[in-house]
């Protein structure tokens, strides 16, 4: 597959700088603004990633939220989408501060928390929060989990001239490994694995605005490996001036195949009721953009106002509808090349709530 983009192709996914401004008809952008930054008081003691600790409610979130500050392929709006998003689960969804680990890479915000270096969106830390989401879990819970920033691939398996790879999630510390083939990322196996530990009457929701969302719920033999999509050349550098900005990020020192090639089972279903949103199809690229002046996720725009619009208790399915229909119409104004995705597990039979009663 390939999706070519050039340094010039980002000028494409706008028509002008005056409708990138714009507003979609019927949106419910004035609750899309983001809260004043504020620092609540913390009932939480220790580790707030250690679950034994810190066990958290029956509804829980974590957010990770990544701009890459002084990194290859910088982004503007990754932590205000996590922030948003935050926003949004606990006035709309009732879910308390204290229930949310949000992650990100601005020092002004994870310096605020009682344990700073535990809210920084590095690769350890976001591992350890999926552990803190889900291994206490029991039945009635509801977890969502959601990632803004950037979406990769690394190959891991080549055959007849064609690479199939691990969709993975981009850290902030992704490119601080020792081994730069080996960049220290989160893959499609790490939140599956996580996943696996939730048991029959969970709930789980994944909310990805990046590139690469891949297949982290049921899977069979190789079935979660996507095909590889050239990007063509791209220079982040070039980029890191335009206002619109790609999420994926595409390194040539990436594409190497891990030892032992990628790892395949018979058969891993989850026992738990999952769904999984995502900001475009594979081989499609999403972007952010100034919306309402401000550099915003337009996955994140999108998925919020339809669920502004219909109330986070609807059905996935009616979620998912307007969803769709809010980008067919934000597409008559800018040219976007994503597409809302949406998937659930076996165990779900059908579309979810997103919010359950």
């Amino acid at each position: 597959a390939r999706a070519s983009f050039p340094a010039a192709a980002a000028a494409a996914a706008v028509a002008s700088p005056q409708r990138q401004a714009s507003q979609p008809s019927g949106g419910a952008s004035s609750s899309y603004r983001p809260a004043p930054s504020t620092v609540a008081p913390s009932t939480m003691h220790g580790d707030p990633l250690d679950a034994a600790q810190n066990p958290g409610g029956s509804r829980r979130a974590v957010i990770i939220g990544c701009d890459y500050p002084g990194k290859i392929g910088t982004l503007r709006a990754g932590v205000g989408d996590a922030q948003q998003w935050a926003r949004f689960f606990t006035k709309r969804c009732g879910i308390s501060e204290q229930d949310i680990r949000l992650l990100t890479d601005d020092q002004s915000q994870y310096s605020q928390k009682s344990q700073p270096d535990a809210a920084v969106a590095t690769r350890d830390n976001i591992l350890r929060a999926l552990q803190w989401l889900t291994t206490r879990s029991v039945p009635g819970d509801q977890v969502f989990f959601v990632f803004c920033g950037h979406g990769a691939q690394l190959v891991a398996e080549e055959y007849a001239g064609k690479r199939l790879c691990e969709s993975v999630l981009v850290p902030t510390d992704a490119c601080d490994s020792e081994d730069p083939a080996h960049p220290r990322v989160v893959t499609d196996g790490d939140v599956h694995r996580a996943l696996l530990k939730l048991p029959e009457g969970a709930q789980a929701t994944l909310i990805y605005d990046s590139c690469h969302a891949g297949k982290p719920l049921d899977r069979a033999g190789l079935d979660h490996l996507t095909e590889y999509v050239s990007r063509g050349r791209v220079d982040y550098e070039k980029l890191r001036g335009h206002p619109v900005l790609p999420r994926f990020l595409e390194l040539q020192q990436w594409r190497t195949r891990p030892a032992g090639g990628a790892e395949a089972v018979k058969e891993s279903n989850l026992r738990c009721r999952a769904a999984q949103w995502a900001a475009c199809a594979n081989e499609q690229f999403c972007v952010e953009l100034p919306i309402d002046d401000r550099p915003r996720g337009v996955f994140t725009y999108i998925l919020i106002s339809a669920l502004l619009k219909v109330g986070p208790s609807a059905a996935s399915s009616l979620v998912a509808q307007e969803a769709r229909q809010l980008t067919a119409d934000l597409k008559g104004r800018w040219r976007l090349q994503q597409d809302v995705q949406f998937a659930y597990c076996k165990k779900s039979g059908e579309p979810q709530q997103f919010l359950r009663a």
